[in-house]
């Protein structure tokens, strides 16, 4: 009887994966999903602590879609104070085990086995909760959601940890959403990338909420704190690709127990721009807010680069509406180390540059970047796959 039950349970979890992928109305809606449902909505039986939970969602969008989609991969962790913090409940049969799905799999990992669902004591500073994925798609973007909306930690604040970038993310009430873009030659790049920590709130802040709206070609963005203590300043940081941003403004902490800031980016380009917030402290910790996207449909002006991924050494650069100058183009490791440069002079206007590629770059994702020949600033970046 006990075989064929998990022969059954086996067959289920099988044929929930190779199910038709099915974009969803509003892509960061979990009830809206259809696939991983009975995994991600599974109640924890006896468990008084079944509204204290975070969710993991993974969203993908290849270099042929058009937008992102949610593709059936999901894990949860479930905290009640009566579960042990560093190990599995496999006496209660609270945990939920698997490890044989089909493409991607996202899943936290916990004595060296993967957890659809993981039970977990309530959250220390001693904590932390790994994630592990697996067999990730090539010329795909990915964006990570935590879904925070029926999770609460008292006296505690939780961060998304990057170990490939080492930064830290702060988790939003709601929702929180990690852009990056997998290198699959190089596991370091997303396998066990991501994990939660937990801080006291003694931390010099407790809460970022960050706001963007666009009126006339600009971005105004305005950001509200609690908490405040020790602070020293606040820098908007800027990406065009979601990837990898640069600070465009610093602005001095105020130290008050609430407080609001603005800022407005005046130079903002057709296409998705995305901004974040990053509070440093005096001691130098570093906290960011939820990513704001937003999309601003009027051209002034801008660079794009195809094909991407690159192949055989040559990209276009297309220029828009740009006046006459002499750029440099610079091409950096993940790691920030630049590995080539070159000129570029237009001429004003509108047109299209072939490009050749240092021939020495080998496989893998890099960063790109343009800057402008009056105050060196750069004024687009993008990365950049580069498969031969």
């Amino acid at each position: 009887m006990k075989r064929s039950f998990t022969l059954i349970l086996l067959l289920s979890i099988i044929m929930i994966q190779l199910a038709n992928a099915t974009p969803i109305v509003n892509k960061w809606m979990i009830k809206s999903t259809n696939r991983h449902a009975a995994l991600y909505n599974k109640r924890v039986t006896g468990n008084p602590y079944q509204d204290n939970i975070l969710g993991f969602l993974l969203f993908s969008k290849a270099s042929t879609d058009t937008a992102f989609s949610y593709n059936s991969v999901a894990c949860k962790v479930v905290f009640d104070s009566s579960f042990s913090g560093k190990s599995d409940n496999p006496g209660n049969q609270l945990d939920f085990n698997y490890g044989f799905g089909i493409g991607e799999d996202l899943s936290i990992i916990a004595n060296g086995s993967h957890w659809g669902i993981h039970c977990w004591n309530l959250p220390t500073s001693k904590d932390t909760i790994g994630l592990t994925l697996v067999r990730v798609q090539p010329a795909t973007n990915y964006k990570l959601l935590i879904d925070a909306s029926i999770y609460k930690a008292p006296g505690m604040i939780s961060y998304i940890y990057d170990n490939y970038l080492k930064t830290f993310t702060l988790i939003d009430s709601k929702t929180t959403i990690i852009s990056f873009t997998p290198n699959p030659d190089s596991a370091a790049t997303y396998q066990n990338r991501f994990s939660v920590v937990f801080k006291s709130s003694t931390l010099p802040i407790k809460n970022m909420l960050l706001n963007t709206a666009l009126k006339n070609g600009n971005v105004y963005l305005s950001w509200n704190t609690t908490g405040e203590s020790n602070l020293t300043s606040f820098n908007i940081e800027k990406s065009v690709d979601g990837a990898y941003y640069n600070s465009i403004n610093t602005t001095a902490a105020k130290n008050t127990l609430t407080a609001m800031y603005a800022y407005t980016d005046n130079n903002v380009s057709m296409g998705t721009v995305y901004y974040r917030i990053k509070a440093i402290s005096k001691t130098g910790t570093v906290a960011y807010s939820a990513v704001s996207a937003i999309t601003n449909a009027t051209s002034k002006g801008g660079f794009s680069v195809y094909p991407n991924p690159v192949r055989n050494n040559v990209i276009n650069l297309k220029v828009t509406n740009i006046a006459t100058g002499n750029f440099t183009l610079n091409v950096y490791t993940i790691l920030g180390e630049r590995v080539s440069s070159q000129q570029l002079q237009h001429n004003g206007g509108t047109t299209t540059y072939n490009l050749n590629m240092d021939k020495r770059l080998s496989n893998g994702l890099y960063k790109l970047n343009i800057v402008s020949p009056t105050d060196k600033k750069v004024v687009y970046e993008t990365s950049l796959l580069i498969k031969k």
